[in-house]
């Protein structure tokens, strides 16, 4: 019963905002505040990674070979900090991966790492701005906008990005510091590009926070509901990979 209510509740938050909000989402450029505070990210991303790790480390260790081949995701909800200065804030939390016959080498040529936005499901708009790049000519830090489509009004993200290039792993942390139309309130996260013999392994691992009206900031229910929304969202973004990797 207080499943239903709840989700009962969250369906009176949703519902009125479709009536103002716009079918499509104007795509701007990207912009920056000024503060992003790079410094912390990498370091709280990485607390979140390790605790995911451990959180899904029995349940990824049973995937098959064939299971990874067709992506999985797992999900949960717990306290994340998204700022070293600020409270943790209680989140959605999503882990999702999946295995590509494709060379490390072929895929990130491919797929640039820093490029990792361009290639998502449902992708209406994208800017980046603030690049940064290290003496080999990689960016190593950039502002990144997104808008993905959705009901019932669109995803619009504005991230700071830190990219960590190794010999066998490529991964960008991110984090949200702004959102045009309040769809997000806080969400942080990490995908990695990971070198497997002949194959390359990704993994997505994030911390949502979803807004339900345009006007306020009124925060979604951690609800299962809520919580599989976000999984089949990381799932169909492996997928569009695959249709990238195939289609060059």
């Amino acid at each position: 019963m207080k499943k239903i209510l709840a989700i009962f509740s969250t369906v009176l938050i949703i519902f009125p905002t479709y009536s103002c909000s716009s079918g499509n989402l104007v795509h701007k450029e990207t912009y920056s505040t000024g503060q992003e505070k790079y410094d912390d990210i990498k370091i709280v991303v990485e607390k979140l990674n390790t605790r995911m790790d451990e959180l899904f480390r029995k349940k990824v260790e049973q995937l098959s070979t064939e299971d990874l081949l067709a992506g999985y995701g797992f999900s949960d909800s717990d306290k994340v900090v998204e700022y070293l200065d600020k409270k943790a804030k209680k989140m959605s939390l999503e882990y999702t991966l999946r295995l590509y016959d494709e060379t490390f080498e072929n895929f990130i040529s491919k797929i640039s790492p820093n490029d990792w936005g361009l290639y998502l499901d449902k992708l209406i708009g994208r800017g980046i701005s603030d690049e940064v790049t290290n003496q080999e000519g990689l960016v190593i830090r950039q502002i990144e906008r997104m808008v993905l489509k959705s009901f019932p009004f669109n995803m619009d993200m504005t991230k700071t990005e830190v990219i960590e290039y190794k010999e066998d792993e490529i991964t960008v942390f991110w984090r949200v510091f702004q959102s045009e139309n309040k769809s997000t309130l806080a969400d942080v996260g990490s995908v990695s590009f990971i070198k497997k013999d002949d194959k390359t392994l990704v993994v997505f691992r994030s911390a949502h926070l979803l807004g339900s009206n345009p006007l306020v900031e009124i925060a979604i229910p951690n609800l299962p509901i809520i919580q599989k929304q976000i999984k089949d969202t990381f799932l169909n973004h492996l997928e569009n990979y695959k249709k990238r990797i195939e289609a060059m």
